[in-house]
C-alpha cells in the first residue's frame, strides 16, 4: 500500500502540474539500472527512478530522477532535478541543476544556474556555469568558470576557478588557490583568515566575523530578511494585500484550467460529487505520507524517494486550495446565473475571491483552510485510485 500510494502520487503530480502541453513526460523505473541509451533521444521530459539512473543519450526535455548513483554523459536540453547518494554530470545541461546528494560532481557545461546540497560538491576544471552557483555542504571544491556569482555555506571551500560576479561565503575554511579569479567583491563570514595562495587575482576581499548570536546558523540573516519583508508587507492596507495573492492564485487557476481542463474538471467534480470520499481521502494522504517517509529513510535508496514524496506532497497541498475555490466558484455560478452556460474562467475569479477571504477570516480561517486542503488533496488522490473513463470538458 505504501509503495502504491508513492507511486499513484508521484505520477499524479507530474501529470498534473510538470507536464507540458506541447511535450510529452516520460516514467522509467526500474529496481536496478534506468539508462538512456547512446545514440538514443527522449523526447520530452523524463521521469526516472532506479538503484542506478543513467544517461548516456539525449533528453530534449527536463530530467527529473532519483537514485543511489545518477550519471550523466549525454545532453539535457532542459533542466534537471536530481536526488542520489552519488550525482556525477560529465555531459551537457542547458538549463539549471537542482541537485541534492552525499557527493555531487560537475564536469560540464550547465547553461543557467546550479543549486547544490551535498556533503562533498566538486565543480571540476571543466565546468562552465552561465549563471549563478548557490550551494551548502561540508567541503566544497570550485574549479570552474562561473559567469556569475556564488552563494554558499560550508565547513570547507576551496576557490580555484574564475568567478565573474560577487561571491559570498559562509565557511570555517577558505583557501584561495593561485588560479582563482574572483573579478567581484570575495565576501566570506569565517572565525578564520582566508589562506590565499599569491597568485591569485581578487577583485575586493572582505571578511566579516561570525556573531555570537547567530550560533552558527549562516541562514539567520536570510530569515531575519524575509521577516522584515513579511511585517513590512503586513503594514500595507489589507486590500492591497488581498488584491495582489486573489490575482495571483486566480491567474494560476486560469493556468490549469487552460493546460489541464479535462484533469481539472474530473477533480471539482469528484470533489461535488463525494466530498466526504474526498475528506477522508485527504486525511489518508496526510497518516500515510509521514508513515512511507520514514521507511523510504531507512535505507540509503529510500533517501531521495523521501526528499521527492515530500517535495510532492508539498506541492500538492499548496494546489490543492485550486481546486476547492473552483468548486465553490462553480456552485455560486450555477445558483446565480442558472440560465447562463458554465464559465470555468469566471467560476475561477468567483471562487478565488470568495475562498480567499474566507480562509483570511480570523481565528476560523486557519480551519477552514485546512480542510480545503483535505478536500482539495482528497480529490486529487482519488482521481489516481479511479476507474472512471476521463469525460470531456464542457467549459468555456
Amino acid at each position: 500500500m505504501p509503495g502504491f500510494f508513492l507511486t499513484g502520487i508521484s505520477v499524479l503530480f507530474f501529470a498534473f502540474f510538470l507536464t507540458k502541453p506541447a511535450l510529452a513526460m516520460e516514467f522509467r523505473s526500474s529496481d536496478q539500472t534506468v539508462t538512456v541509451g547512446p545514440g538514443e533521444t527522449v523526447v520530452g521530459s523524463l521521469f526516472a527512478t532506479g538503484q542506478t539512473v543513467q544517461i548516456d543519450g539525449v533528453v530534449e526535455g527536463d530530467v527529473y530522477c532519483a537514485g543511489k548513483t545518477i550519471l550523466v554523459k549525454g545532453s539535457v536540453n532542459g533542466d534537471l532535478l536530481c536526488a542520489g547518494q552519488n550525482v556525477q554530470v560529465d555531459g551537457t545541461v542547458t538549463g539549471s541543476i537542482r541537485t541534492a546528494g552525499q557527493t555531487i560532481s560537475l564536469h560540464n557545461a550547465i547553461g543557467r544556474n546550479v543549486t547544490a546540497v551535498g556533503q562533498i560538491v566538486n565543480l571540476g576544471t571543466l565546468s562552465r556555469v552561465g549563471g549563478d552557483v548557490v550551494l551548502g555542504g561540508q567541503t566544497m571544491t570550485l574549479a570552474g568558470v562561473i559567469a556569475q556569482g556564488v552563494l554558499a555555506a560550508s565547513e570547507t571551500m576551496i576557490l580555484n576557478g574564475t568567478v565573474g560576479g560577487n561571491t559570498k561565503l559562509a565557511v570555517n575554511t577558505l583557501q584561495v588557490g593561485e588560479t582563482a579569479r574572483i573579478n567581484g567583491t570575495l565576501m566570506y563570514e569565517s572565525v578564520n583568515d582566508a589562506v590565499v595562495a599569491p597568485g591569485a587575482l581578487i577583485g575586493t576581499v572582505v571578511k566579516q566575523p561570525v556573531q555570537k548570536e547567530r550560533r552558527g546558523d549562516w541562514r539567520l540573516e536570510l530569515e531575519e530578511k524575509k521577516l522584515s519583508q513579511i511585517w513590512g508587507a503586513m503594514q500595507k492596507p489589507w486590500p492591497v494585500n488581498a488584491l495582489g495573492s486573489i490575482v495571483t492564485f486566480f491567474l494560476l487557476a486560469v493556468v490549469f484550467i487552460f493546460l489541464f481542463p479535462g484533469k481539472t474538471e474530473r477533480v471539482v467534480d469528484m470533489i461535488a460529487t463525494s466530498p466526504g470520499r474526498s475528506v477522508f481521502m485527504g486525511l489518508l494522504a496526510f497518516v500515510i505520507t509521514p508513515i512511507v517517509f520514514v521507511t523510504l529513510l531507512i535505507t540509503i535508496i529510500g533517501i531521495p524517494l523521501a526528499i521527492l514524496l515530500i517535495l510532492l506532497f508539498v506541492l500538492m497541498a499548496f494546489v490543492s486550495k485550486l481546486f476547492v475555490a473552483l468548486w465553490v466558484g462553480r456552485k455560486i455560478q450555477s445558483s446565480f446565473m442558472k440560465k447562463k452556460r458554465e464559465n470555468w474562467y469566471l467560476a475561477a475569479a468567483i471562487g478565488v475571491t470568495v475562498s480567499y477571504l474566507v480562509f483570511h477570516l480570523p481565528y476560523v480561517g486557519w480551519l477552514v483552510s485546512f480542510i480545503a486542503v483535505l478536500i482539495g488533496m482528497g480529490g486529487m488522490v482519488s482521481i489516481v485510485f479511479s476507474r472512471a473513463p476521463l469525460k470531456k470538458s464542457g467549459r468555456r
